[in-house]
């Protein structure tokens, strides 16, 4: 029984100087092994290591292209791209350079671009704006003119040239022989008739003008001879009192 219990100690002791040797033989585990066994980042190294920090100076940097030389054939020219403003405007200037013309009575600005011209007895509307009307003369109302025009892009009638007509003088042939009654001297040389009715604008010839006086009055029945010219005026050439 002795001679068990001596066999079993001896091997007890035995297995302990073993176990014993085995653990002197590996090497101490050092701070750097105990880094090593991250298993997030096994290499050790920084995260931070691998991101680059954006370079604030990089958003104020100004990049200049090279302009193309002039004796570069490939250089394309860039026109700037319109805004929506630009695309929308239309341009009113004359397109073309033959002039027409129109003779008649120019009855007066419709608004601070356009006029009212009567030629052959049908009204027209013109593009004038008040800074060129001055420039062509600030003519009154129911003035006879020879007016030049051209036709721009949208279709618009634009003056170009305005021409006084000269006084209306005394034709060889009589002309027309009417009756009215006198309303009133408008100026120097026109008269409003009251003819059948209807209040017609006369021109007093030159003649006439520098042999009468304007002694007419209001209501007085008068019997005239007049002619229509080249304008559309209807000139009286002489006139009696009934």
């Amino acid at each position: 029984m002795k001679l068990k219990l001596l066999l079993v100690l001896f091997i007890l002791v035995f297995a302990l100087t073993a176990c014993s040797t085995n653990d002197s033989d590996s090497p101490p585990a050092t701070d750097t092994d105990q880094e090593n066994t991250d298993p997030i980042n096994p290499g050790n190294e920084d995260p931070a290591d691998d991101h680059e920090e954006p370079d604030d100076s990089d958003d104020d940097t100004m990049h200049i292209l090279p302009m193309p030389s002039d004796d570069d054939e490939d250089a394309v020219s860039i026109m700037p791209v319109p805004s929506d403003d630009e695309e929308d405007a239309v341009s009113i200037m004359p397109v073309d350079e033959n002039h027409e013309s129109k003779k008649g009575i120019y009855t007066g600005r419709i608004d601070t671009r356009s006029i009212e011209f009567l030629s052959d007895g049908e009204y027209h509307v013109l593009v004038l704006f008040m800074d060129d009307e001055e420039r062509f003369g600030n003519f009154e109302s129911m003035t006879a003119m020879e007016i030049f025009f051209e036709t721009n892009n949208i279709g618009e009638n634009t003056v170009v040239k305005m021409v006084k007509a000269p006084d209306p003088g005394t034709p060889e042939s009589i002309g027309k022989e009417s009756s009215g009654s006198f309303i009133t001297y408008i100026g120097d040389d026109k008269m409003e008739v009251k003819v059948n009715d209807n209040y017609k604008l006369f021109w007093i010839a030159k003649e006439l003008l520098d042999t009468t006086e304007a002694d007419l009055t209001i209501n007085t029945v008068i019997d005239f001879s007049y002619f229509t010219d080249e304008y559309g005026r209807n000139v009286i050439t002489g006139y009696s009192v009934e």
